[in-house]
């Protein structure tokens, strides 16, 4: 692999940057589905990104009224192409310069049949997720919360207590909150904007969704 970059490296990156400049026009004209930073959306729409990989292709298909599995699933047994992941409303395809030529081609044809057959739907603003308050100081937080008394609640029910376990979505596996760490009105809504959107929603002691272990007073 390193010798064949070596060799063939900027032919390999020209001709895949290439393929992705034509798929930028091909999903140009999409009404309800959106590539973030492709097509009629662009890097400069978004000022609070750090950082941006073309080749990492970040599907949202809120505005055509569906979750990200779904698109997921219309893409891999309709189409027979194989996503990453979903996330939410999202889905995210990789790319590289190792597919096949046609293969970027295939994926904006199917996302513009996709889109002609969907009804607009209106999008939901979305929100930045906050720093969880942490209750004890580092390094020993959560050490601390996990040698508490606990308890276990409804999640409806959380808001204010300050959680004894791990809750996190997969994908992509990182912590909404962990031990120690208060559990926020905002956060509460998060994760029930994810149920709807059937993201997994995992926790230490595997009962979320519905109920979670708190530290008791």
């Amino acid at each position: 692999c390193v010798q064949q970059l070596y060799q063939e490296g900027e032919a390999l990156m020209k001709q895949w940057h290439a393929r992705l400049a034509a798929f930028d026009q091909a999903v140009a004209g999409l009404r309800c589905l959106r590539v973030l930073c492709h097509g009629s959306d662009s890097l400069q729409k978004h000022a609070q990104l750090w950082g941006f990989d073309a080749g990492k292709l970040l599907i949202d298909a809120q505005g055509a009224g569906m979750t990200g599995r779904a698109l997921a699933e219309r893409l891999r047994y309709e189409y027979h192409i194989e996503t990453e992941m979903a996330h939410g409303a999202m889905v995210l395809a990789m790319t590289s310069p190792y597919d096949a030529p046609n293969a970027l081609t295939l994926l904006a044809e199917a996302l513009c049949r996709i889109d002609a057959q969907a009804v607009p739907h209106r999008r939901k603003r979305g929100h930045s997720p906050t720093q969880p308050q942490r209750i004890w100081t580092a390094p020993l937080c959560i050490a601390q919360a996990l040698e508490q008394d606990c308890r276990r609640v409804d999640w409806k029910n959380a808001c204010g207590e300050v959680s004894a376990e791990y809750v996190w979505a997969y994908p992509p596996g990182a912590p909404l909150v962990v031990p120690g760490e208060r559990i926020t009105e905002t956060l509460v809504d998060r994760v029930h904007t994810l149920s709807e959107h059937e993201t997994e929603l995992f926790s230490t002691r595997g009962e979320m969704p519905q109920f979670i272990w708190v530290i008791a007073p």
